[in-house]
């Protein structure tokens, strides 16, 4: 995940600022123009993520911006079961997915269009972003758009967990648990079995971003 400064807007009197996220199993990207980087917009840009995004979220990786450290992106993460990363300051090279798509997106979009707002902005990122997603083939993913490939993904997740959940064996009444005993001896008292404390995580689809 990362964010790109724009050039300013004939009808805005400020920069504006780009979210980009890409996640590295499916290369599915989600992108948001926002009139600022405070932690507001990074955890509104996160809650849309969710939303939108095919898989689960179980990774974030980003560098060390204000809008990525603060308090409101640690109660996100914790509320939503996200394990957050951070590249060392100064290596953008660590996130080098997010910076590769950082050029593409430069040199394809935003170089090619002269914006005259910001809805108009909006509007023809958008699209790019949806033809990136659904329509562009890529060799690493078999030849599928990286929208088909993490559907099918999460649809081959959902499967096994599935198959999981019907193969485990059914739990046994308090009377069938009961050891038993032999002829003559006496049988010990049932005390139950142990409580386990919850797992501290759980796996998901991929990693993120």
């Amino acid at each position: 995940m990362d964010v790109k400064y724009l050039p300013q807007m004939q009808d805005e009197s400020s920069r504006r600022y780009l979210f980009v996220a890409i996640d590295r199993a499916t290369r599915w990207v989600f992108v948001q123009l926002k009139t600022n980087k405070t932690a507001a917009s990074a955890q509104a840009f996160l809650k849309a993520l969710h939303k939108a995004c095919p898989l689960r979220i179980t990774k974030l990786l980003t560098d060390n911006g204000k809008e990525f450290c603060g308090k409101a992106m640690m109660i996100w993460a914790h509320e939503n079961g996200v394990a957050l990363r951070f590249i060392e300051p100064g290596k953008p090279n660590q996130n080098a997915y997010v910076e590769s798509f950082n050029g593409r997106l430069r040199d394809e979009c935003l170089n090619e269009h002269w914006f005259t707002s910001l809805t108009h902005a909006r509007a023809l990122i958008e699209t790019w972003r949806r033809d990136y997603n659904e329509h562009r083939p890529k060799k690493d993913l078999g030849g599928l758009p990286p929208a088909i490939y993490a559907a099918r993904l999460a649809a081959r997740w959902r499967t096994t967990i599935r198959q999981r959940i019907i193969r485990r064996p059914a739990l046994r009444s308090r009377e069938e648990s009961r050891p038993r005993c032999r002829r003559g001896t006496r049988p010990q008292p049932f005390r139950g079995a142990k409580r386990r404390s919850p797992s501290s995580g759980t796996a998901g689809a991929g990693s993120f971003w």
